[in-house]
């Protein structure tokens, strides 16, 4: 009976640190990235931000695609990034990749509104907002969000 019991505590001890390891792993669950395609340019692979130089469906600017191919993925040139195929999983790659990976970084904590926040106006920008630095975000990024989860409602 003493081994038993031995058994059962060593049981439900794994199954506790388990648990508990569950919980300090947890993350966002991964962006819906059609959602940010229709806000970003309404599905038009052509679309094209002249300020920022965004392209495509996602609109991804010089700088992530620069990121991306220093990341060891397949390396393209701009003129790829209006090609759904290229786009899109550059998109995907920064959104819920990269950009977790930064959040960590920083100790910010990785929810879906702050890798929205990363995306939309920039990882200094949600870092500054999570260290107070800046009491409110851009007008822009909350209507930002708030697109992204009505669109997520079904709205």
């Amino acid at each position: 009976m003493n081994r038993y019991r031995r058994v059962m505590w060593a049981v439900v001890f794994l199954v506790l640190i388990g648990m508990l390891m569950c919980v300090m792993d947890a993350r966002a669950e991964e962006v819906n990235m059609d959602i940010v395609i229709q806000i970003e340019s309404g599905g038009n692979p052509n679309a094209y931000n002249k300020d920022s130089g965004a392209i495509g469906l996602c609109q991804i600017t010089p700088v992530v695609l620069k990121e991306w191919n220093k990341s060891g993925q397949i390396p393209f040139l701009e003129r790829g990034l209006y090609k759904p195929e290229v786009n899109r999983p550059i998109g995907d790659w920064y959104m819920n990749t990269r950009i977790p990976q930064m959040l960590k970084a920083y100790k910010i904590p990785d929810t879906i509104d702050n890798r929205l926040i990363s995306y939309n106006a920039g990882i200094k920008v949600c870092k500054d907002y999570h260290r107070g630095k800046i009491k409110r975000l851009p007008r822009e990024t909350v209507n930002y969000l708030k697109k992204y989860h009505k669109l997520e409602k079904g709205g």
